[in-house]
């Protein structure tokens, strides 16, 4: 059986079904793939995961640098004195809580059972 063409195949029935590693090793040597392929297999699911999870981190640390670049330009401007408490605190840790998330999302590792 050819991996390369099945695999995506093979990460949405994982994801759908929210397997376990476990689930994911007998579903595959139930569907008489090799114990090699196997292993393989559960390695790439694994690494595409992880992929996944620094792309969203990514984003949500642009999303926060965005919110904060917003939050400094407005408050040294000063376009809106009567918000400025608003935008200096609140804009400024509404960035600040999703460039954390980001840098969660990014730096831990993620545990795959």
């Amino acid at each position: 059986m050819n991996i390369e063409s099945n695999y995506k195949e093979l990460y949405n029935e994982f994801s759908r079904s929210h397997f376990k590693l476990s689930d994911i090793r007998n579903h595959l040597l139930n569907q008489n793939y090799q114990e090699g392929d196997v292993d393989q297999i559960i390695n790439k699911y694994i690494s595409h995961k992880c992929d996944l999870r620094t792309s969203r981190g990514c984003v949500y640390v642009l999303t926060g640098g965005a919110f904060l670049l917003t939050s400094m330009a407005l408050t040294f401007f000063n376009e809106m004195p009567s918000m400025r408490g608003l935008i200096l605190y609140g804009l400024t840790s509404i960035g600040i809580c999703i460039a954390m998330a980001g840098l969660y999302l990014i730096f831990e590792k993620e545990t795959i059972e």
